[in-house]
Parts: C-alpha cells; structure tokens; sequence
C-alpha cells in the first residue's frame, strides 16, 4: 500500500491537518464578522446610553440649581460638581462613539457648544445665589436663557435618538441575516470536518495493520534484551510495556527487591511502590513518554514490606519508526548515600530555615562592618540580592542609614552589650524617594578572647505602623477640632436662635402680665411663674452656650475665660477652687488657648466627679514660651498600679485621652501624678504669642 512508506504517510498527514485548519479558518473568519455586526449593534446602544446620561444629568445639575434658589440650602448643591464633571465627561464619550457617522458627528458639533453653555448659565446661577440670595433680574433673565439653550439641546438629543434608533434596527436586521448565513456555513464546515476524520480513522485502521505486521520483530528483539540484561547484578534493569506491565526482570532486580522473575513478571510497576506513594510511576511513565526520558530519586519497597531510596532511570524505546516499544527501566539503591547526604544536610537546615523563613530581616556582620549572610527581606532595603549583599561593608549599601548603623554595630561590638529595638527613620536605598522607620536591634553572637567577633541583626520595618499611627493622631486632632468648631456653632445657634426666641416670649408673657384684672387668681399666677421660668431657662441657655464654648475666650482671652469658669464652676460644684494666674498674658494661637481652657475644665469636671474634694487648685505660667498649667485637689486620689496601668486606657476617662491627644497635637505633653492625698495634673504646651 502506498500508506504504508513514512513518506507517504506524512503527506497523508498534512494534508489532513490542512483541510482541517482551512475549514476552522474559515469558521473563525466568519465568527469575527458576526462579531463586528454584534459590536455595531452594542456601539448603537452605547450612543444611545450616553446621550440619556447626558440628558438625565442635565436634569439633575438643573435640579440642584432650582433647589438651591428656592431653599437657599447649599446642600443641595453636595453633587453639584460631581454631575456637572460628569455631564462633560458623557459628552466627551458621545462625542468619541460619533466619530464614524458624519449626520451624528455634525449634531454633536451643535450639541456640544450648547451643553458648555447651559452649564455655564447654570453655574452662574449659582455664584450669582452665592453673592445675593434671592430672585432677581439677573437671576431670572439667566433663567430665561437656560430654558431656550435646554429646548435646543433637547431637540438634539432627540433627533440623535431618532437617527440612533433608526440605526440600531438596520444594524439589528443586518445581524439576524448574518447570523443565518453564519449557522449554515458552520452546518457545512462540521460536515467538511466528518468527512475529513472519517478518512483519517481509515488511514489510521491500515497504519495498525502495518503496525501488526512490525509486531514480530519487535518480539525477536525483546528476547534479545532479556538475555543482554539479565546477568547484571548491580543494577535492577527491568523492562516494560506501554501500560507499565513488567516484561523483563534480571538477577539484579531479583537482589534489589527479593522477587523472583516468574513472581512480578506480568504485575504492574506500581506493584514496586508503597500505597502513599502510588502516584509517583505514573508520572514517570507520563513524563518518559513526553520527554523520552527521565532520572529521579524515589522510595521504592521490597518484597519483604521494606522502604528504601532508589535511583530511577527511565526511558521510554522507540523503533525506527518512531513507534513506541514500551520502558526500559534501571535502578540502583542509593540508601545509604542519601542517609550520608541528609546528615551532611541537616548541620544547615535550621540556619537555612531560620534565615529564609523568618518574616523580619536577618543578617550577621562581622567584626570589619562586612555582611556575611544576610535573608530575603533584610537585602531588600538595600535594593540587592542576598548574594550582591554577601560581603558588602554596611557603609557601601545602607546610604544615609550608614552612619547611624555603624555606630550602633561598633558599640555591640565594643561592650558586647545587646542594643534592641532601636528606631531609625530615614531613606532606605530600595526607595530613596519614600521615608521609611526601622525597628533595629544588634547584639553578639561570637566572642573570641572577649572580643567580638560577629554581630546578629534583627530588622523590622514598622512604615505601615508609623503612618497608621501618624494618621490617627491626624485624625484625632482633626476629630478634636470638628467637636470645637460643633461646640462654637451649637453655643451660637442656642444663644442667637433659643436665646432670642425665649426672650421674645417673656417679652410677651410681660405684656399679658400688665392686664391681668380679668384672670383668675390661677391664671395670674401662672403668668408669674411662666416668667420665672422663662428666666430660668434664659440662664440655662446662657450657661449651657458659655460652657459649651465661652464668647469670652475668644473675645477677650484666655484669662477672663478661666476667670469665669471657675468662679461658675465654683457657685455650681460647691468646690472651692483657687486660683494662681500672671497678671498679664498676651493673647496665644486659638489652638493654645483652647487646649488649655478645655484641660482646665476637663480637669475640674474630674475633681467634682471623682476625687471628692472639697479644694481645688489652678496653676498657670509662662516658661521660656511654653504654657504651664496644673491642676490639682485634696482627693482620695488614684492607686498608683491602676494609674499606671491605665495611662492611655479609655477607662480613666475619654475627656482625659482627647485632652492629652489635643496637647500632643500642640507638640505638648500632659503628666498625671496622683497619691492617697490628692491628684494633680500637668500640662506643657508650647507656643507663639501672637500680636493682641
């Protein structure tokens, strides 16, 4: 048969590939242009979204903009920039997806000059409402406007639309065509592709013949090999079918597994691996068979239910054919070299894990500032490889971080004595451009005469943690300056708007108490005792505004502030409180003023809640441009295990951490000492005095 030359074979190959490529070809051509009538129709609706985008934004942006006028509340105005930003940004996409239609492009080239204009009128509206609150001429003739651009830009959108439409249903109508045209061709390509397997499965049913008739030569040369293999005594060397059966077993094999030839010939190769270990021959007869051949060490076991280590070579025959002839496969028993190599291995292996596992920077210096080991994550900071870094001076990869590390290296090995946890802030050489902080620590791992001779090094990089921390402290000030700014506005509102509301209706109350002839005796004392608790409230209101935040600190400062508070604070607490000011204090930022106000009365809040004392007493100074502030009673006072367990805990008070935090805002620091006779607290801020 002509089939039966390698030639010819393959010829008949390749032939059949091609037929089988032309006909996917020809699929994945007609697949890309139903695709293209596909992304028409989606390119269709995505002008048509845009252009709802653009008039639904449009609405909203002219929504806020009636709302603001008629409420004048400038909330309503929260997503104002927001909408308008993304009005320009739809119309910017309209104007991409038009690019291929010149009808289109020419009515976005008029759309878009009216879209820029009505936002424009409209933000006018609302810098004009910003200036004078109110409908007004000007406010009412860009009103005007406004209507006529929108009418223009409505009529627009809708005849884009109509053209939109027009096309979504001949582009829908092209696509339903194509994709008849497209189901036939597929019909007729996968009846091309049956004809085409069915000739191959014919070609293929001849090569098995052929391939039987190669079958008794190959037969003749197997005996050969048996009888070449079989009086090798160092080596098991075993042969093996095309499904790992074992066809050949040699008097090495016998001496290395304890089987004899007539008990394993015929048993599969997974009969020579333990049960956990079953999956191993199979990916070697995978492997030998993608790659020809393939060498590992594996557990193997004996007849007598023993484990050892082995040496596998194995290599899957071909003939000159290129047909597969099955495995042959050696072994050697290399045991008691591997128990040698696990020895000599496991000196290293704890070293090698700790350095290589270890989530923190390792590394150990010598005596001559040298690396000489160093890990993964400490030689990133240094923007080189464990290997690059082996043997560098500490000076030649540290950068700026040098001249401090040195010192510290050369102190541990000066006094032998451990420096631990040491932060460092600077500019790693990994990333020169970014501010890192460094958790350090050295110390000594080998002496020789009492000299050090290396240093170990533990390095740990806190930069997520000291940025968390920056943050929160910013956003504690942050948080201590919104609940001053919300003080000041509710003491405003309840003074300007409660305040003013309760003396109109006493106001009143005294004009019906001039006639009350024609009342009762109930009635006319209940005209009396409303009046005097209008008055009542008056003081509470008033009370309530100063001490939520008190005009006079920021009218005539600090000292008249403290003045007053204490001396209410006194009349309502029954606590005697003394004071001990300067004379004269020139004004301070408001940031000083306020710390210190609020410190004094968080402090004197806490003596009339918790010590018990009878006294107070209030200290403040000037030292060398700080402010000095104490507060202190003849309490029962704090034990000093639970003070000094609750330092920074929220159970002494959270008036007591926002006061200490709004100090460290203020680059001050607050102290708190207490005994069995009393508390006291101190407070440093410094500051700069400002002009009065």
């Amino acid at each position: 048969m002509w089939f039966s030359s390698s030639k010819s074979r393959r010829w008949g190959f390749l032939v059949v590939v091609c037929l089988l490529l032309s006909t996917a070809l020809v699929s994945y051509l007609w697949a890309r242009r139903y695709s293209a009538h596909e992304l028409m129709v989606i390119h269709t609706y995505q002008v048509m979204d845009s252009l709802s985008q653009i008039s639904d934004g449009l609405s909203r942006v002219e929504n806020e903009r009636r709302g603001y006028l008629l409420s004048g509340d400038r909330t309503m105005l929260l997503e104002f920039k927001d909408n308008v930003n993304s009005i320009q940004t739809d119309v910017e996409q309209l104007g991409r997806l038009t690019v291929d239609n010149p009808d289109q492009l020419q009515n976005f080239a008029r759309l878009e000059p009216l879209v820029e204009a009505q936002l424009a009128f409209v933000q006018q509206a609302v810098d004009l409402q910003d200036q004078s609150p109110g409908v007004s001429a000007q406010q009412l003739d860009l009103m005007r406007q406004s209507v006529g651009i929108d009418d223009q830009i409505q009529l627009l959108l809708m005849a884009m639309r109509d053209e939109e439409n027009r096309l979504l249903r001949q582009r829908i109508e092209e696509s339903v065509l194509f994709q008849r045209r497209f189901t036939l061709m597929l019909v007729m390509n996968f009846v091309v592709a049956a004809l085409i397997l069915t000739t191959l499965f014919v070609m293929m049913s001849a090569e098995v013949a052929r391939r039987a008739n190669a079958e008794e030569v190959a037969l003749e040369n197997e005996e050969r090999f048996r009888m070449l293999v079989s009086g090798v005594q160092d080596y098991a060397i075993v042969r093996l079918d095309d499904e790992g059966r074992i066809t050949t077993w040699n008097r090495g094999a016998e001496r290395v597994f304890g089987y004899l030839s007539e008990e394993i010939i015929g048993r599969s190769l997974f009969h020579l691996f333990d049960k956990c270990d079953r999956d191993t021959p199979g990916r070697h007869l995978a492997s030998a068979l993608r790659d020809g051949q393939i060498e590992d060490d594996c557990q193997q076991i004996r007849k007598d239910g023993a484990l050892f280590w082995a040496r596998v070579n194995l290599t899957h025959l071909r003939n000159a054919l290129g047909e597969s002839r099955g495995y042959a496969l050696i072994i050697r028993d290399i045991t008691e070299r591997r128990r040698q190599q696990e020895e000599i291995l496991a000196r290293d292996k704890l070293l090698d894990a700790f350095f290589s596992n270890a989530p923190v920077g390792l590394a150990i210096i010598g005596h001559d500032l040298r690396f000489q080991r160093i890990n993964e994550p400490f030689s990133k900071l240094n923007g080189l490889t464990p290997e690059e870094n082996k043997g560098q001076y500490v000076r030649e990869v540290t950068s700026e971080l040098a001249t401090e590390l040195e010192a510290l290296i050369q102190r541990v090995i000066a006094t032998g004595v451990p420096v631990m946890n040491q932060e460092i802030k600077g500019h790693a050489p990994a990333s020169p451009e970014t501010l890192g902080w460094w958790s350090k620590s050295f110390f000594p791992i080998s002496k020789s005469d009492g000299v050090v001779n290396q240093v170990g090094a533990i390095v740990q990089d806190i930069t997520i943690q000291k940025r968390a921390e920056n943050t929160v402290r910013w956003l504690s000030g942050r948080l201590l300056q919104l609940r001053d700014d919300e003080r000041r506005r509710l003491a405003r509102d309840l003074h300007d708007s409660l305040g003013q509301t309760l003396s109109a209706v006493k106001m009143n109350l005294s004009y019906l108490g001039r006639d009350t002839s024609h009342l009762d005796d109930r009635g006319r004392n209940a005209v009396v005792e409303s009046k005097d608790l209008i008055d009542a409230c008056i003081r509470e209101v008033r009370t309530l505004s100063h001490l939520l935040h008190p005009p006079m600190l920021d009218e005539m400062g600090l000292l008249p502030a403290i003045r007053w508070f204490v001396n209410g604070f006194s009349q309502r607490s029954g606590v005697d409180v003394s004071l001990e000011l300067p004379t004269v204090l020139r004004r301070l930022p408001v940031e000083a003023e306020t710390a210190a106000f609020r410190a004094i009365q968080e402090s004197l809040t806490n003596v009339h809640r918790h010590s018990g004392s009878a006294t107070a007493r209030v200290s403040l100074n000037v030292v060398d441009s700080s402010l000095v502030l104490e507060v202190s009673d003849d309490g029962c006072g704090i034990p000093a295990q639970k003070l000094a367990a609750r330092q920074e805990d929220a159970n002494i008070g959270v008036g007591i951490l926002g006061m200490r935090e709004r100090i460290r805002q203020l680059g001050g620091e607050m102290d708190i000492s207490s005994t069995d006779s009393g508390t006291s607290g101190q407070v440093f801020i410094p500051f700069t005095e400002v002009s009065s």
